[in-house]
Order: C-alpha cells, then sequence, then structure tokens
C-alpha cells in the first residue's frame, strides 16, 4: 500500500458499512464521525472543533445510566419537550443566584 493513499489530503472520507446495514464515515477536513442508520439518516455525530467535541444524537430514545451520579456544566442548559416529569426518590435542593420564574399557561399547582 503506498503512503499517499494513507495521507490525509489524500483521503478525505471514508465509508464503512457494518453487516446490521448501519454505516459511519470519516470526514478528516471537518474531523466529523457519522454513524449512520440502513436508510441513511444520521444517528450519531462526533464534530472534534476548536472549542471540544460537539456530540449530536438522533434517535427515538436516548437513555443515561449512572450508577452513582451524572453532572452536567455549562453556561446555559436548555430542555424543550412536549412533556417533563420529575422524579426525586429523596431530597431536592435548588440553588438559585437570579430570579425565578414559572408560566404555566394552564392549571398551576403545588
Amino acid at each position: 500500500m503506498s503512503t499517499e493513499a494513507l495521507s490525509p489530503l489524500a483521503v478525505r472520507e471514508e465509508l464503512i458499512t457494518l453487516p446490521s446495514g448501519r454505516s459511519f464515515s470519516l470526514d478528516q477536513s471537518s474531523d466529523t464521525l457519522i454513524f449512520r442508520a440502513p436508510n441513511g439518516t444520521c444517528m450519531l455525530q462526533v464534530e472534534l472543533t476548536d472549542q471540544g467535541p460537539r456530540l449530536r444524537f438522533e434517535s427515538a430514545a436516548i437513555e443515561i445510566v449512572a450508577p452513582r451520579s451524572v453532572s452536567i456544566a455549562s453556561e446555559r442548559v436548555e430542555l424543550i419537550a412536549g412533556s417533563l416529569s420529575v422524579d426525586v426518590a429523596r431530597d431536592l435542593t435548588e440553588r438559585i443566584g437570579g430570579d425565578a420564574r414559572r408560566v404555566a399557561l394552564g392549571t398551576a399547582s403545588v
């Protein structure tokens, strides 16, 4: 195999198809790894940027299981959902450094 075939300038994108029909490709020009469903839709995209990795999921469901803890640290976290449920088995603590607002377009109860 020639070294030219392995050069980043020679190989810009490579597609590998798995036995399940799923595939993944590596786009070296944008440092992006994309996993696709058999129908071609993007299931997972990993893009390496100067600010750090960016993950993008497309799925009917995403499940995170961590026996000890899950921590999210960000300047801003936004959840958009048709409905949202929070179930806390023990204590709930909220610390709010600024104002707190709750807007209910329907019935609200405490």
